[in-house]
């Protein structure tokens, strides 16, 4: 897919560091995001998901560092990434990952619903006051949660 124009993929050299924020919200709807790719979706996916309240999510809410990871894992080059040793149980010590499928999952919570766009598309995202995108491209996924 070839991205829409003003929404070129950013690289992830030279990225500024970021503060430690917890995103509630998103924290709350991840799970049942990945409970439907996982299975209703055949194919290996890397995802960003982005929740709100409101009508809207603005294309600067996908941050650069996530633009670049998510486009590393399309390319066959792929995206490699070493899991954090916390001291906890984890499943495995890292991932590589080629040639997957990459979604931005734009969650509206007072809808209950989330629609998946193709990263190389993601542009933002607006819905109606009855929660219907305004702008869905044919690649959108539409992904229900409970609210």
């Amino acid at each position: 897919m070839k991205p829409r124009a003003g929404c070129l993929p950013s690289s992830s050299d030279d990225l500024p560091e970021l503060p430690q924020v917890r995103r509630k919200r998103e924290q709350k709807v991840t799970p049942a995001v990945l409970h439907w790719f996982k299975h209703n979706y055949d194919h290996t996916v890397t995802l960003e998901v982005k929740a709100t309240r409101h009508l809207s999510i603005a294309e600067k809410q996908l941050q650069p560092h996530q633009r670049a990871a998510l486009i590393d894992s399309v390319s066959l080059a792929g995206l490699s990434h070493k899991i954090a040793d916390t001291g906890r149980r984890l499943p495995f010590d890292g991932f590589v990952i080629k040639a997957a499928s990459a979604f931005v999952v734009a969650c509206f919570t007072r809808f209950g619903v989330c629609y998946a766009v193709p990263v190389q598309l993601w542009c933002g995202f607006r819905v109606t006051s009855a929660g219907v995108p305004r702008d869905a491209s044919p690649y959108t996924l539409r992904v229900p949660i409970s609210s």
